[in-house]
Formats: structure tokens, sequence, C-alpha cells
């Protein structure tokens, strides 16, 4: 079960664009420079829904080259995020912690699709790579977007972004200017 991290949800008005490895809430556009994990040589934005009631989430993965902690103690050679969205076994887990239904927190999730997929090699520069933005094991019909579906979700994010900053900026103006 992840953190509900209520303090931040409460603090900023909207909702978060998406959720990082570890279902922190990020209000930022997704960029797989903003992934947890500093040193991701590749990084990937995956629509989940919450096993229990169904409501979605975006978030993020992300792998270095050298493999995860657990990997390296148990000896094994670690698998690239390409080679686990190739394989079908990508699996975030628990979804985000956010009272969407009275079991959700402690409920699996659905993996659905791999909206975005990027990789980066020593010259640090970020490479989208369209040809791993799949659906996954649990996908039905409905999450088999078209390109031109997820340039309008690309955009539907963007006016939510911006209308969550304008709110915040207009509310901290707002208390100001009364003194609060």
């Amino acid at each position: 079960m992840l953190n509900a991290y209520a303090d931040i949800r409460d603090a900023i008005p909207g909702a978060p664009s998406w959720w990082d490895e570890h279902g922190v809430p990020r209000y930022v556009l997704f960029a797989p420079s903003e992934v947890a994990n500093s040193y991701a040589d590749e990084a990937a934005l995956v629509l989940i829904a919450c096993q229990g009631c169904g409501e979605k989430f975006q978030v993020a993965f992300s792998q270095n080259r050298h493999g995860s902690l657990a990997d390296i103690m148990r000896g094994q050679e670690p698998k690239t995020l390409a080679a686990v969205i190739e394989d079908g076994i990508l699996h975030y887990g628990d979804p985000p912690n956010t009272g969407c239904c009275c079991a959700g927190a402690t409920m699996n999730c659905d993996d659905l699709r791999v909206l975005e997929y990027w990789t980066r090699d020593d010259s640090f520069e970020w490479q989208r790579k369209p040809g791993l933005e799949v659906p996954l094991a649990d996908a039905d019909a409905s999450e088999t977007a078209t390109d031109e579906e997820d340039a309008q979700r690309g955009e539907r994010n963007a006016d939510s972004f911006v209308r969550q900053m304008d709110a915040a900026l207009s509310e901290t103006a707002t208390g100001k200017e009364t003194g609060t």
C-alpha cells in the first residue's frame, strides 16, 4: 500500500497530472527528466487502473542500465524497461492511494497501456521511442488509442496543468492581498 500524500494533494488545487514510481503525486507535465530515479536511462508513462473501482491513473516507471539493487543482490542480469514491456510483464503494483474506493489502496492495479516510452544513452539526451508505446496485458479495446488520441491526451494534460497553475497563482495573489 502506498502513502496517500494528502499533505501534498491538499496543498495543491486540482488533480495530479501523473504519479511517480513511489506513488508520489506530480503536478508538472510528464517528462522523463522528472521521474524519481535521477540515474534513469529509461522512463515510461503508463496508464493503470485500480482493480477495485477502475479509476485510471498515469504512473511513471524508470530503470537505469545497471538494474535494480534487488536484481544485483540476487545475482540476476538486469532487465531493461524495454525488455519488460516487450515481455509483457510490466507491472506497477498498488495504485496511487487516493481513496478512490474503500479497497483501492490495498488492491493491485490493472496495467493498461504504455503512453510514453523514453530512453537516453551516454549523451544524456532523452529520445522518445513510440514503438514501445503499446497496450499491456490488462488492456481492452478502450486502451488501444491512436496517435491522434495520444496527441489529444497531451493537449488535455497541458490545458489542465495551465488551469491548475493559474488557479494556484490566483489563490496565492489573493492570499497576499488580504494578508493571509
